[in-house]
């Protein structure tokens, strides 16, 4: 909920930090910004409004991690850095992938083979389910409910505005036969 609902990057949830939750303007905003050991990709910091459901999660959420400063630790106390991984655990769990991926993975405990499998058996196999697209969900979300290019570029982190606009989804004709058939003047 946390990557689709802030829309960031892997590296950027790994680093997130409990002081990064800031109340502005009465609402709650996680603010996107270096730290030790992690740079932001264009080395600014970036405030993005969340909602009151993420808020609420995180409020549960905290009380499982035993007071450490990283929102989301490992064992060690230090940022996680395998939320792909689960990810794609979540997505199989599901039975959302897609059947078709095939990829090789190196098993054995002493001998290590090469084993080819499919996703439909294998939790990490498909290429069709990636965490930035989640980056590209929340993007289309955003601009589909009104919010301009210049606001969705910024809440992203992206230097270039060409960069925010490939990740717009493509809307739906029906939805936007009214805004053609008006006339100009």
């Amino acid at each position: 909920m946390f990557f689709l609902v802030t829309a960031c990057r892997e590296k950027e949830v790994a680093f997130a930090q409990w002081g990064d939750l800031k109340i502005i303007e009465c609402k709650p905003h996680y603010r996107v910004q270096a730290k030790a050991g992690f740079t932001t990709k264009n080395h600014t910091k970036r405030d993005i409004q969340i909602n009151q459901e993420l808020v609420d999660l995180l409020a549960a959420h905290r009380k499982t991690v035993n007071g450490s400063e990283w929102i989301f630790p490992n064992r060690d106390g230090q940022p996680d850095g395998h939320f792909l991984r689960k990810f794609k655990k979540i997505v199989f769990k599901a039975g959302l992938n897609c059947g078709k991926c095939k990829c090789s993975r190196s098993e054995g405990r002493y001998t290590k083979v090469d084993v080819e499998k499919s996703c439909v058996t294998y939790s990490e196999g498909c290429e069709k389910h990636y965490l930035h697209r989640l980056r590209k969900t929340r993007a289309t979300f955003w601009h589909e409910h009104g919010v301009s290019l210049r606001t969705i570029q910024v809440w992203l982190g992206h230097a270039d505005l060409s960069t925010t606009q490939k990740y717009l989804g493509i809307q739906n004709p029906k939805e936007t036969e009214h805004v053609v058939a008006k006339p100009m003047f």
